[in-house]
């Protein structure tokens, strides 16, 4: 495969066809995108822990107090707990990885010239990726059992 052309297909023609965008602005923007979701999980995680220790029961017994989740509350807790631990491992994988790679490719330089064309190992953003899409479905999935237990808890009339 020359490296020089970009793989092409029916829907890359038709797009280069009417539009041309350097792959840096393309990459830019899904960079962009991305790092938006992230920061807007973490948030929606964080209300999560917030919305669960709204609903926490208190016990006292004894002068001793103690707090218990339904279950439902507890697995939210568990799968949000999940999601920041996937969170900040995507983060470090993709620091380390493109540290390697960098100090593998130019060693001590301290930065290469942007003009530099090299070629990159394609499977280096893989578990980035599927990080990500696990962390998102982690989220959702939280967010369903809070949400299911709101719904069994309020009584409409």
């Amino acid at each position: 495969m020359d490296m020089a052309k970009p793989r092409e297909n029916n829907w890359c023609r038709i797009m280069t066809k009417t539009s041309a965008t350097k792959w840096s602005v393309i990459k830019s923007a899904f960079n962009n995108a991305s790092t938006r979701v992230s920061d807007n999980a973490r948030t929606f995680a964080l209300s999560g822990i917030g919305i669960i220790w709204l609903f926490k029961k208190e016990i006292k017994v004894d002068d001793v107090t103690t707090y218990e989740l339904d279950n439902a509350l507890a697995l939210a807790a568990g799968l949000i707990f999940l999601f920041l631990i996937t969170d900040f491992l995507q983060y470090l994988y993709k620091t380390i990885a493109w540290h390697y790679y960098k100090r593998k490719m130019y060693g001590n330089k301290d930065e290469p010239n942007d003009t530099d064309t090299i070629l990159v190992w394609h499977h280096i953003n893989a578990p980035v990726s599927v990080i990500f899409y696990v962390k998102c479905v982690l989220l959702a999935v939280a967010y369903w059992q809070i949400l299911y237990y709101l719904y069994s808890i309020i009584k409409l009339a």
